[in-house]
């Protein structure tokens, strides 16, 4: 299953773009608050992760698409997939897969 495979460094640096980082060199972006230091983003396999996913791009979601849209994204997407998929434990890379097909990425 697609869910379970860890994406590429592509694939996680489209879905940051879409929420308003900045690709700088190697692994640092620049985060949407310009103040922050540019700095690399948190490992996919850490509860960080799963932080900057909720509050970057769910939001960046919520605005594209609505409420609605996202709370059948959360629920009927990722709760369940997670839950009919066995993923306890790969929450964060369910999350970034569900958000990151929502939002077009290839």
């Amino acid at each position: 299953m697609a869910d379970r495979v860890e994406p590429t460094k592509e694939q996680i640096q489209w879905l940051w773009e879409q929420c308003g980082f900045r690709h700088k060199y190697g692994a640092l972006f620049q985060y949407p608050e310009d103040y922050l230091p540019i700095q690399p983003l948190p490992s996919i396999d850490s509860l960080e992760f799963m932080g900057f996913l909720f509050k970057y791009a769910v939001p960046k979601f919520l605005e594209e698409y609505g409420e609605d849209a996202t709370l059948e994204l959360l629920q009927l997407y990722w709760i369940q997939n997670v839950i009919l998929n066995n993923l306890l434990g790969k929450e964060a890379l369910a999350l970034f897969w569900a958000i990151y097909k929502a939002l077009g990425g290839k």
